[in-house]
């Protein structure tokens, strides 16, 4: 009765801090735009022609699948890629938390991401989000130690502008995660086999963990001319850690990024992107890794104004959660952005 009560309490704490997260970005989507909008009347035509672009002083953002944008508009996002960590270091530990040996294996991702944002009006925009992620061990070595785990979850989320003119932009965003972590440890299963002489009802080869994030975030864009533009995002949030069952951890996510367009001087249809980005609980972290540093680079097709194509990679590094050990890693995405 006592873990069905705790179970119910945390539900319901969980759906408590889901509406206070929408009704706090509703009302700054009702009352910013009359608090500190400094645009004139006269400006409306134009605004309501672009605004469904990621436009400002008539430089057209290259964007990031990694960084939340400010703009408010309407479109279609996929981003589908792979990524790889070779050579990682990883250290084997007994029941009594002892290291026993250090065994070098290579590790593959994949990402599969798709989402949908709808403009409500010119000051407020909502998304949903699925997405699925997963990551496996590609030698023998890997696979035992590391076996197979894969993240799934849906995102709902709202973005509200709460101050522009014609090269700065500022907004706020607040989101809500449910994820569900699946996982094959194989290594943890053989080790209980011999300590305990016999497989144990709890002992176990998967494992299944359900997380909610709650995130809330500043996101800023910036255009000083028609071929270049930097953007910044803030978040701060809480998730249920995946590391210590029954625990939450706070997550903090801090991105920077320029983006260049060619296409205004020189009329080649063509956009970059470089950033950095900081994540002390990346979303698929799983209890491998923690406190991700990664460079974001993208090069983007911008022929098209309601169309976007691009290949986007990064490079991360990232402390285990266990031993001092690093991990490396390299990936790259696919991804397409309709306008509408």
């Amino acid at each position: 009765m006592t873990r069905l009560r705790m179970g119910r309490q945390r539900c319901d704490s969980h759906r408590r801090n889901l509406v206070f997260c929408l009704s706090a970005l509703l009302l700054l989507g009702i009352i910013t735009p009359h608090a500190f909008s400094t645009e004139q009347e006269a400006d409306e035509p134009l605004i309501k022609t672009d605004r469904k672009l990621p436009m400002l002083n008539g430089h057209r953002f290259v964007l990031s699948t990694f960084i939340t944008d400010p703009f408010i508009s309407s479109f279609v996002h996929t981003a589908t890629g792979f990524g790889v960590a070779p050579n990682t270091d990883i250290t084997i530990y007994d029941f009594e938390g002892e290291p026993v040996t250090t065994i070098k294996g290579d590790l593959a991702y994949m990402l599969l991401r798709m989402e949908y944002r709808q403009a409500l009006n010119r000051w407020l925009s909502l998304w949903t989000q699925v997405e699925g992620m997963g990551r496996m061990g590609i030698n023998p070595e890997s696979i035992l130690s590391q076996g197979l785990t894969g993240v799934f979850g849906f995102e709902l989320g709202g973005l509200a502008r709460l101050w522009q003119n014609d090269r700065f932009l500022l907004s706020a965003s607040a989101s809500y995660r449910r994820s569900k972590y699946f996982g094959v440890d194989i290594l943890t299963f053989v080790q209980r086999i011999i300590l305990e002489g016999g497989i144990a009802p709890d002992n176990k080869i998967t494992k299944r963990v359900p997380a909610d994030r709650y995130n809330a975030g500043l996101h800023f864009a910036y255009a000083p001319s028609d071929w270049v533009g930097l953007m910044a995002s803030a978040k701060l949030g809480t998730t249920d850690s995946v590391f210590v069952r029954g625990e939450s951890e706070t997550v903090l996510s801090l991105t920077g990024l320029a983006s260049i367009d060619l296409k205004p001087g020189t009329n080649i249809p063509i956009g970059f992107n470089l950033g950095f980005q900081y994540e002390s609980y990346p979303e698929g972290s799983d209890d491998l890794i923690k406190d991700v540093r990664q460079v974001l680079f993208k090069i983007a097709y911008t022929g098209r104004r309601e169309f976007s194509v691009g290949l986007e990679g990064n490079h991360s590094r990232a402390p285990l959660r266990v031993g001092d050990n690093i991990l490396s890693a390299w990936s790259g995405l696919i991804t397409l952005r309709y306008y509408f």
